[in-house]
């Protein structure tokens, strides 16, 4: 008995030592499939930041080349592979900021990136900057106003703050404190360009010519800002030989973006169309035996030229065409232009080939292409297109409002301050009034300038639709801001005693302390006293504010009113003489009775 209870301690141990040795092993193994996961993970992160680092170098060389489709498709893989890398974050939005149109994208990796811990004070200067190009006033203060005293002093942060100063409808201060910023780098070749590119609008011919001879120093010089230099002289008149050494700069200057370039060249045919023929044969020679798709700049330049043929030349299917065998024998037979399958990918390519059967007036083809289940388009973009398309084919009038109205609507839903312009541009082209003012109307108030000369498109458009309470209460909302505007403070007066509304502030016009002024006053200004003198009754001091009055001056309306009062106040025969050659449907109704009057 004591053997046995000897042995069984001894076996307890040997087991209890088989199970720690396993326990210990499984333990190792474990902690060796961890650190090869990690690892693995490690191995994964690197390639795949390395992989997004080669697409933007890829993207970087495409868009320089003007591949700018497909160089924004690799940017996007980039920010895909790495949505939270800032280093490849900051690359991608550095370019997105040079296109205009992904300004918002640009504006939500910039908040990405400020918003790191790795963050400097830069990348929210630069996210100021982008929320500037979208419009977005409010916030690209509450940024700028966030930074360092120090920074704030720097030049690109005071260049910003002039930025919005100007949005805010400040000008001068705007003004003085970019020429201040710019004058702090007088080195640096972009603060040259941009002040160089300010003085061009001076009043001074000294100043101006100074710019002129910045720039043209500036575009000799080479480097990333020759081409910046050369697209602000070419928006100025140019001589023979000027334009000879434009051309000889771009082309010896390798580093120039085709963008810069074809804009440039652009500038250069408008100035002399007799080069538009050489300059076209010159690039259709560069980009000889490229795939469509890597020359969508190329095409698009072309639309802006207006040179159809040649874009249907390289993005149509040689004698690939349909036939509509429904014509009768003796018409014209309609054809269908096949776009290249490339065409259907590329979105630059469907708005260049698009544009040339527009500049065509194909509506055939123009049809059949928009009626295809799937455009490399947005759905703004593509309304749009059908709603051209809809006008050229002549179709009734409800079936261009309903594309324009989903264009509206997408936009609207988007909150796409620019998108509403586009849809306003569009409609007004095509002579729908009503949905050009429903996009205006809906234009947000953050960005001053632009909401000021949309208030002006707005008015232009009330008074074409005989609007007359609506044009009141515009010419107020652009007094609000600018009440110095003396032609709008005329025309809010001449509205209210029109219509009646508010009346009651107008009618001191015709008192005699208004003499003194008469003879300086605007032919509106005089009008509106008469008128305000003819609402209280007193046709003696409505005759006297037109004594000396011919109507010269006046819009056609006010003409109208002017024609009115003559009768009114007793002659007859003059206020028929004006009245009989002015076009009731042009005026608004108010204006109407007044001419009536006059005819009758």
């Amino acid at each position: 008995m004591a053997s046995e209870t000897n042995i069984m301690p001894r076996k307890i141990s040997r087991r209890a030592a088989r199970w720690a040795k396993t326990a210990l092993l499984g333990i190792l193994l474990v902690i060796a499939l961890l650190v090869i996961v990690k690892a693995a993970r490690g191995i994964a992160a690197w390639w795949t930041l390395g992989q997004a680092r080669s697409y933007c170098v890829e993207a970087s060389r495409l868009l320089d080349n003007g591949q700018t489709d497909q160089g924004i498709a690799l940017l996007l893989k980039a920010w895909q592979m790495a949505p939270e890398e800032p280093g490849i974050l900051r690359e991608i939005a550095q370019r997105l900021d040079e296109l205009p149109a992904r300004a918002s994208d640009a504006a939500v990796l910039w908040r990405k990136v400020a918003n790191h811990p790795s963050a400097t004070a830069e990348d929210s200067v630069k996210l100021a900057a982008a929320l500037v190009k979208t419009a977005n006033a409010s916030a690209a203060r509450h940024v700028l106003e966030s930074l360092p005293a120090d920074v704030r002093q720097r030049p690109g942060s005071l260049e910003i703050e002039a930025d919005l100063l100007m949005i805010e409808g400040r000008e001068q201060e705007s003004e003085e404190l970019l020429r201040f910023a710019l004058e702090k780098s007088p080195d640096d070749p972009k603060a040259r360009t941009r002040l160089a590119k300010m003085q061009l609008n001076s009043i001074f011919n000294e100043i101006r010519q100074e710019a002129r001879r910045t720039l043209w120093e500036l575009s000799r010089g080479g480097g990333k800002m020759a081409s910046k230099a050369m697209l602000a002289l070419s928006t100025q008149p140019l001589s023979g030989s000027e334009i000879m050494e434009a051309r000889a700069i771009i082309s010896s200057n390798s580093g120039i973006k085709s963008t810069d370039r074809l804009a440039i060249l652009a500038a250069c045919a408008r100035q002399q169309p007799a080069l538009a023929d050489e300059l076209v044969m010159e690039e259709s020679q560069r980009i000889a035996g490229k795939r469509p798709e890597d020359c969508t700049e190329y095409f698009t330049w072309l639309a802006d030229m207006g040179q159809a043929d040649r874009i249907l030349q390289g993005l149509s299917e040689n004698g690939n065409t349909k036939t509509d065998g429904s014509r009768e024998k003796g018409e014209p037979i309609l054809t269908t232009v096949e776009p290249k399958a490339e065409v259907l990918k590329s979105r630059d390519l469907f708005l260049a080939f698009g544009d040339a059967l527009i500049i065509k007036k194909d509506w055939n083809s123009f049809s059949t292409l928009l009626m295809r289940h799937s455009l490399p388009v947005g759905i703004e973009e593509a309304a749009l297109m059908k709603a051209i398309c809809a006008n050229g084919m002549g179709d009734p009038l409800e079936e261009i409002d309903s594309h324009l109205a989903v264009a509206l609507t997408y936009v609207r839903n988007k909150k796409d301050p620019f998108g509403l312009v586009r849809v306003a541009d569009q409609a007004e082209r095509l002579e729908r009034f009503h949905l050009a003012l429903q996009a205006l109307i809906n234009f947000p108030p953050s960005n001053q300038i632009m909401h000021q000369e949309v208030l002006r498109r707005s008015y232009r458009l009330q008074k074409a639709m005989g609007l007359t309470e609506d044009l009141l209460t515009t010419a107020d909302a652009i007094l609000e801001t600018q009440p110095e505007l003396v032609p709008y403070v005329d025309e809010a007066s001449y509205l209210r005693l029109l219509t009646g509304r508010e009346m009651e502030r107008e009618l001191h016009r015709f008192s005699p302390e208004h003499n003194n002024v008469y003879i300086e006053a605007s032919p509106l200004s005089q009008l509106v006293w008469s008128l305000s003198a003819f609402q209280c009754g007193s046709l003696n001091a409505a005759r006297q504010w037109l004594d000396g009055m011919n109507g010269s001056g006046l819009a056609v309306g006010h003409r109208a009113v002017f024609a009115g009062l003559l009768k009114l106040t007793g002659r007859a025969a003059d206020a028929f003489r004006i009245a009989e050659k002015i076009p009731p449907g042009a005026i608004l109704p108010e204006e109407n009775w007044f001419l009536q009057q006059a005819l009758n």
